[in-house]
């Protein structure tokens, strides 16, 4: 299923010349677009010009508003996010009409599947509204000393992520702020950054701001001005025949600062000169030898192994980096491509060395952020986890008794039927005091908890509260459907249900298998392991005398899925033509267009149906939400085991359909594989798949079923609520079929997530 993801950068809208600083968050929004999401760009911005304190200065910075806003969507354009901007005014008043230029607003933007927030002052009014939140902190250490000591109010999300490695974790000289942090590395979105040869001699440069200030806590003043560290390094240009160049935002201060270091062989530039724009800055990174950079002070002595964007973007263009040491890395190498000083003499060593093997060297820093940055792989992983939260941290209760304590808990999170679901934990204890038993609760997602035990048989276990369809569903592939198949281990073991009085819930008790997923651990091991679990399953459900019970609770997920979808996006669409509702001018004869394409496809449903006939195979047992977190995979002395969890859109079709949704998690350049990895094992099997350009029709018909999908939600909100986002999402949706349509075949490594 496609996702439609708010990103809320920092502040970009208030600073128009900062190039590098727009380029952190385009990393996300263009990898979130290679993945098939459709993308909101959320900016607060300041019109309130009665506020003269200083951080409202900085707020309105870069002049008017009308007119950053105007440059903002002209710095989006070339990446086609100008007609995603959506704004919000920080004092909650409305933003005028001249500001906001036909810009979304915030009530737009809260129909996002998801808010990716970036900005550690983003509002918690504008967080809120939000269906799930996840956090990005690129400030790590100094924000959680920051949330600490009431400098920063950190808004409340579902999840929260760092780039900063030792955050949170064991012997960090700093507090977490009160927040479970999950470590992603920092993305860049390689296509936008290819590497280039090495262009002759030139110079090693770096993109600064100078000042920073300082900032308290527990008795220590930390510094956070870059020009503190480079004024320590002012000798390093007689120790070395490499030229450095700095590009610095001095202003009024340049004058001083050129007369102090141009003597010593530093050539300085004005960074608004080389930077303003983010073609400017990507053409000032790569027309560089390479970089060299100092740290701020604080991220030297917090020890969290942070690495900037700015370095990122060096290395992903082939220029080796020689950057101050920021504490001991699990990924970042000390002199390879990327070398890490600690004082000057190792930073004389470090030039050398890297002019020594240039051509490797610039080789090895491709290679290092190709396998750890890759904006694609990156935001992937951080969506899975942020919208899977059992994937990553969560925050715990309190230690309670089991009879009172666990319901009281539960009520508090508005969920029902805990009595009913504490007489069955009681039964699950085998004999151990209730009196005595004492448990704790880590909500792990909405209706989700895992429940650790402190005396019985099961020291862990996982609750879910479901509706009764859905829970009866779930019960009989546990107890029935997967055991019929000789795969009852496959999958977690239910140990008890509860049916709330009313009716209206049912709680599910099941063997908690742990956080090891193959989200989590995508190795070419597990994913095999996984995919021969997928086609073991598969071949044994197929023409299985247990599929004609499967049918009177699943879904059907086969042609009739297609057809279904193309006919009721139709109806829905001929709704709304005949509202009369007129769509902003942007977004002129996107229905129309939709509705004509949806008319030939359902026109071309005989010829699919005819590849269907001949290529899909028998119908069989389909997980029906076949992502990598949904695969438990245990590694064990020979071999990986694999499990699947959360059957709850289990359905009857053809095998392609779990295949396509499994192949979509990966990176394109991975597909090929898997889908081999699938053929040989469904032939080891005795089973065998279509040929490839059956297959193609397979995948495709998936696609546009999804898409017609899609379609139906936007349109009938528009009918009925004049959805604001209405058109918005119908122009997304045809901008994945016409990204469909430029492919020249579309097979497993061609098509986007979905």
């Amino acid at each position: 299923m496609s996702l439609t993801v708010c990103l809320a950068p920092a502040n970009t809208v208030a600073y128009p010349n900062g190039g590098g600083h727009l380029w952190v968050y385009l990393h996300w929004a263009l990898a979130l677009k290679a993945l098939g999401c459709r993308v909101i760009w959320l900016e607060g911005i300041d019109v309130d010009d009665s506020d003269t304190s200083p951080a409202g200065r900085r707020r309105r910075r870069g002049g008017r508003a009308v007119d950053c806003v105007a440059t903002l969507k002209t710095r989006l354009e070339p990446y086609g996010l100008a007609d995603t901007l959506a704004l919000y005014a920080l004092n909650g008043a409305a933003v005028p009409e001249d500001v906001a230029q036909g810009s979304l607003d915030v009530d737009a933007a809260a129909g996002a599947d998801l808010l990716l927030n970036l900005w550690h002052s983003a509002p918690a009014p504008v967080v809120q509204r939000f269906r799930r939140s996840a956090f990005v902190d690129t400030d790590p250490g100094l924000l959680q000393i920051w949330m600490t000591t009431g400098a920063v109010d950190l808004a409340p999300h579902d999840i929260y992520f760092t780039i900063g490695e030792t955050v949170g974790q064991p012997g960090a000289p700093f507090p977490d702020g009160g927040r479970a942090w999950l470590y992603t590395p920092p993305p860049i979105f390689l296509p936008e950054w290819p590497a280039l040869p090495p262009s002759g001699p030139g110079r090693y440069t770096t993109v600064a701001h100078w000042w920073g200030g300082t900032f308290e806590y527990n008795g220590t003043t930390f510094c956070n001005e870059k020009r503190v560290s480079f004024l320590e390094y002012l000798d390093l240009p007689t120790r070395t025949p490499v030229p450095l160049e700095l590009a610095v935002c001095l202003a009024e201060h340049y004058d001083e600062y050129r007369q102090l270091m141009e003597p010593k062989g530093w050539t300085l530039r004005e960074a608004w000169d080389v930077s303003a724009t983010p073609e400017a800055y990507r053409t000032y990174v790569q027309q560089s030898r390479g970089e060299f950079s100092c740290a701020k002070p604080a991220y030297v002595t917090l020890q969290t192994a942070w690495v900037s964007d700015r370095t990122l973007c060096y290395l992903a263009s082939g220029k080796p980096a020689v950057v101050q040491h920021t504490g001991p890395s699990r990924l970042l190498p000390e002199a390879e491509g990327l070398f890490r000083f600690r004082n000057i003499d190792e930073a004389a060593g470090a030039l050398a060395a890297v002019e020594a093997d240039y051509d490797r060297h610039c080789r090895s820093a491709r290679a290092l952020v190709a396998e750890h940055c890759d904006g694609q792989r990156v935001v992937r992983q951080v969506l899975e986890r942020a919208l899977h939260p059992g994937a990553g941290a969560a925050r715990t209760s309190p230690v309670v008794d089991l009879p009172g304590g666990l319901r009281n808990a539960l009520e508090q999170n508005g969920e029902a039927g805990s009595a009913e679901l504490a007489e069955v934990l009681r039964d699950l204890l085998d004999g151990a005091s209730p009196g005595r038993c004492r448990v704790s609760l880590t909500q792990l997602k909405a209706r989700v908890y895992r429940l650790a035990i402190s005396d019985g048989p099961w020291r862990s276990v996982v609750l879910k509260r479901l509706d009764p369809i859905v829970a009866q569903r779930t019960r009989l592939v546990a107890e029935r459907w997967l055991p019929a198949l000789g795969l009852g281990d496959r999958c977690a073991r239910l140990l008890g249900t509860a049916a709330e009085r009313c009716g209206d819930s049912v709680w599910h008790v099941y063997q908690d298998l742990g956080d090891d997923t193959l989200a989590t651990n995508p190795t070419p091991e597990c994913v095999e392991a996984t995919v021969d679990l997928m086609a073991e399953l598969h071949t044994r459900a197929a023409r299985h005398p247990v599929l004609p019970d499967v049918r009177r609770y699943a879904t059907n997920l086969g042609m009739e899925y297609f057809t279904a979808n193309v006919r009721d996006s139709i109806a829905a669409l001929e709704a709304l033509a005949a509202s009369g509702i007129e769509p902003p001018p942007e977004h002129a004869g996107v229905a129309p267009r939709l509705l004509e394409r949806l008319h030939r496809l359902r026109a071309d449903a005989s010829r699919r149906a005819c590849v269907f006939e001949e290529a899909a195979g028998s119908d069989t047992l389909l997980h029906g939400d076949l992502w990598p977190i949904n695969a438990v995979v245990a590694p064990h002395a020979a071999a990986s085991r694999t499990r699947l969890v959360d059957w709850d859109r289990l359905g009857v079709g053809p095998f392609s359909y779990d295949l396509s949704t499994f192949l979509f998690r990966f990176p394109p350049d991975q597909r090929p594989g898997i889908l081999e990895q699938y053929r040989r094992a469904v032939e080891r099997l005795g089973c065998r798949l279509a040929p490839t350009e059956q297959l193609h029709v397979l995948f495709d018909t998936a696609e546009r079923a999804r898409y017609a999908n899609r379609v139906i939600w936007p349109a009938l909100a528009l009918v009925r609520e004049h959805a604001a986002w209405g058109f918005p999402e119908l122009a997304e949706v045809e901008r994945w079929f016409r990204a469909l349509d430029r492919s020249h075949k579309l097979g497993a490594c061609d098509l986007a997530l979905c």
